[in-house]
C-alpha cells in the first residue's frame, strides 16, 4: 500500500455548476435516463483545507449523513482502487447550498479525486472511470470549466468557456423528498425532447465562444414549478428584472444570465429577501487558489 503525505497545507476550491440547457432524452433499458445537458463550472466555491497528518481526518459538514458524503465515497473508493492511503486532516468547508442543484457534492469528490490524481500520479482516463462509478456529475468536476455531457451526463466533450457572462443564483428554502427520483417520475411525454437544442448551443459555443441564451431550456422546470415557494422565487426573480429563468440541474435553484455584472447586481439588490442569493460568473474549474490542480503533485510525497 502506497502512502501518500502531505509535505505542506494544501487549499482546494471546488466549483458549483449550473446547467446551460438540459433536455431528458429517455428513460435507458438500465433504468437510467439519456440527457444532454452543457455543463458551467461558476465561481462559488466549497473550500477543502488538507493539512499534514499521521492518518486520514475527515471533517466534514455537519448537515451531510456520512452515506451521502460523496467526498468520503470519493477517498474510499480511490484508496482500495488505487492502493494508496493518504495521510492528512481534511476540513470541509461548505459554501455551496446543499442539495441545490448546484454539484456541491460532486464538486467535492470530483476535486478530491483530481488531487488524488495529481499527488499519486493516476492517469486521467482511470480517474474518470471511477468518477463514473460514484456519481453522473462527477467526472465533470474532475477538469471543470464547460462540457456538453450525454449519456447519463458522464460521456464529456470541452467546450468553450465564456469567461464573462453572470448569473443571478437564487435557491429557495424548499426540501423535495428524494428530489432526482421525485421529478423524473413526475415528468410528462412533452417534457421530454431530442436534445437538439443544447446541442446547438453547444455548437455555438464551439463556433463563436458565445450561445444565445432565450435557447436554454430545463426538462425539470415544469414539476419544479408545481411546488408553490420555487414558482414564488421565479415570479419574484421576473419582478427583479431577470428575463431569462431556468432551474440548474434538479433544483431547486434558479438561474438567471446577463453579460454584466452592473446588470445582475441590480437584480440580486432586488431579490435580497428570497431565499440564498448569489452573484457567480463562469470559472475554469477546480484548483490551488488560482493554480491549476496539477500542481497539487508538489505539496507531497509518495512513500
Amino acid at each position: 500500500m502506497t502512502e501518500i503525505r502531505l509535505n505542506r497545507p494544501l487549499r482546494l476550491l471546488a466549483p458549483a455548476k449550473i446547467n446551460l440547457g438540459l433536455e431528458i432524452i429517455g428513460r435507458r433499458a438500465d433504468g437510467y435516463h439519456e440527457i444532454v445537458t452543457i455543463l458551467q463550472a461558476v465561481d462559488l466555491y466549497d473550500e477543502l483545507v488538507l493539512t499534514p497528518a499521521e492518518t486520514l481526518i475527515y471533517t466534514g459538514d455537519p448537515r451531510i449523513p456520512e452515506h451521502d458524503d460523496l467526498l468520503l465515497s470519493a477517498l474510499r473508493v480511490a484508496g482500495n482502487r488505487f492502493g494508496f492511503t493518504l495521510h492528512a486532516r481534511i476540513q470541509l468547508n461548505k459554501r455551496i447550498p446543499i442539495s441545490a442543484g448546484l454539484g456541491g457534492g460532486s464538486s467535492n469528490a470530483g476535486t478530491i479525486l483530481a488531487a488524488l490524481g495529481a499527488l499519486a500520479d493516476i492517469p486521467h482516463e482511470e480517474l474518470l472511470g471511477l468518477a463514473a462509478e460514484l456519481g453522473s456529475d462527477i467526472p465533470f468536476f474532475i477538469r471543470g470549466g464547460t462540457s456538453l455531457a450525454t449519456g447519463t451526463g458522464t460521456n464529456l466533450e470541452t467546450l468553450p468557456s465564456r469567461a464573462q457572462i453572470w448569473f443571478v443564483v437564487v435557491t429557495p428554502d424548499v426540501q423535495i423528498r428524494n428530489k432526482t427520483a421525485s421529478l423524473y417520475a413526475r415528468l410528462r411525454p412533452a417534457d421530454f425532447s431530442d436534445g437538439r437544442v443544447t446541442r446547438e448551443v453547444a455548437k455555438q459555443l464551439h463556433e463563436t465562444n458565445t450561445f444565445d441564451p432565450w435557447l436554454l431550456r430545463n426538462a425539470f422546470a415544469r414539476p419544479l414549478h408545481e411546488h408553490l415557494s420555487i414558482l414564488q422565487v421565479r415570479d419574484a426573480m421576473q419582478d427583479a428584472g431577470a428575463t431569462i429563468i431556468l432551474p440548474s440541474g434538479a433544483g431547486p435553484s434558479l438561474f438567471s444570465p446577463f453579460d454584466t455584472v452592473e446588470a445582475a447586481n441590480e437584480v440580486a439588490i432586488r431579490l435580497s429577501a428570497q431565499g440564498v442569493t448569489a452573484i457567480v460568473r463562469t470559472a475554469i474549474g477546480p484548483g490551488i487558489n488560482d493554480e491549476p490542480l496539477d500542481a497539487a503533485r508538489e505539496y507531497g510525497t509518495l512513500r
